[in-house]
């Protein structure tokens, strides 16, 4: 205390003010300096947050950002029909093309059963045909020299129409 008491009265709240300012120093480095930034943090996240709400305005080579609303009502405008232009309507004519494409194959596919199980009788047949295909081909040449001796002018040998084929496998002693 006696130091203190010999000095200047200056220099004595110098040294106060010095003490102060490390103790303010000290307070705000341990204490007070975390909890300030993070308050900053949070005022400077809720600034952005109110800047994306309200929009912003183009500036300094950046262009405008709209508001909330704006962009909420762009993407109310998306996902309601509005005669054509919506991904809504997009995705209902999609879905329209699909079952359209779906019928059809089913169809097709039907077909397709129809053919096979046809082409399946046709191949039993030929199998009955080549089992017997030599009793097949004279009974050929003899229903072409038959003709002949009809007076057929179908020369001898030659091919059948598609619909002599026809006939002839669809005769019940064929296979």
């Amino acid at each position: 205390m006696d130091l203190i008491a010999g000095l200047h009265p200056a220099v004595a709240w110098m040294l106060g003010g010095l003490a102060a300012v490390t103790v303010a120093g000290t307070a705000w480095r341990t204490v007070l300096g975390p909890s300030a930034r993070r308050i900053t943090q949070v005022v400077r996240r809720f600034d952005r947050f109110l800047d994306d709400w309200y929009g912003e305005d183009a500036r300094d080579g950046r262009p405008a950002r709209p508001s909330m609303t704006t962009r909420m009502s762009n993407v109310e405008h998306e996902v309601t029909f509005n005669g054509g232009s919506s991904l809504k309507d997009s995705v209902r004519r999609v879905e329209r093309a699909v079952e359209k494409n779906t019928t059809t194959l089913h169809e097709l596919s039907g077909n397709l059963r129809e053919h096979m199980s046809e082409a399946a009788v046709r191949d039993r047949r030929l199998d009955a045909l080549e089992g017997h295909g030599r009793e097949a081909v004279a009974e050929y040449v003899r229903t072409v020299m038959g003709w002949e001796k009809e007076g057929r002018h179908d020369p001898p040998g030659a091919p059948p129409t598609s619909q002599q084929v026809r006939d002839f496998l669809d005769r019940p002693d064929s296979h």
